[in-house]
């Protein structure tokens, strides 16, 4: 029987996945980045947990535990680029700038200064003042949930999603702040566009990893 005690500091998800929770940006992204034990198919992340997805229910998870407990307890010491003894390669500075044109069509610039008592430029100067860290990915493949927004920026989610948000879109709602790779739906708020999409696509299959923006990477925004 499979142990699902929490005195383990990991939980089963079904017999093929073991789930750690309660981790750093840094840890997730070490696990994420980590040269893998043959056991290990893959690790994926959320916003604070990690699950790690075992190549078959008949594999060993004792090794794999004991390489999880490693990389976390390591990268809680040492900064990601910089821990020679973990077996991990170094990582080069992951730090994007993007160009955006603020408000114009197809935005809620003017929309979300009114309802954060702000004005547009109060908006634009508070939203691109500051860097961001991907603290994690999904919802559409490229997309990159960006923290934390300025507190005077939060504002929720829409009521009610745009059907069709271009790709390119700059948005945001809560504590998070993103950019639409893809034409596609979205219940952020729009506040403006890239000024011309970024050398390298932020989705690419023939790319590894595929996103151009990814877990512990630095964004910046710069209007233009």
């Amino acid at each position: 029987m499979r142990d699902h005690s929490s005195a383990t500091g990991y939980r089963w998800i079904g017999d093929s996945a073991l789930l750690f929770e309660r981790l750093s940006v840094t840890q997730r992204a070490a696990l994420i980045r980590g040269v893998h034990p043959p056991e290990v198919k893959d690790v994926v992340s959320g916003l604070t947990d990690v699950v790690v997805l075992l190549e078959s229910p008949l594999c060993d998870a004792k090794p794999v535990v004991a390489w999880a407990r490693r990389v976390i307890h390591e990268a809680s010491l040492w900064p990601l680029t910089a821990d020679p003894s973990s077996g991990r390669q170094a990582e080069p500075d992951r730090r994007h700038v993007l160009a955006v044109k603020y408000g114009g069509p197809h935005t809620d610039l003017a929309e979300v200064a009114a309802r954060l008592r702000l004005s547009p430029q109060e908006v634009v100067a508070r939203h691109a003042s500051r860097e961001y860290q991907v603290l994690a990915t999904g919802f559409a493949p490229g997309f990159a949930y960006c923290g934390d927004v300025d507190e005077a920026l939060m504002i929720p989610r829409k009521a009610v999603p745009n059907p069709w948000v271009a790709s390119g879109a700059v948005a945001m709602a809560s504590r998070y702040t993103g950019v639409y790779p893809r034409l596609g739906a979205g219940g952020w708020w729009v506040l403006g566009h890239l000024e011309a999409m970024v050398d390298a696509p932020l989705w690419d299959f023939a790319r590894r990893p595929p996103g151009l923006l990814n877990l512990g990477d630095t964004v910046a925004f710069v209007a233009v």
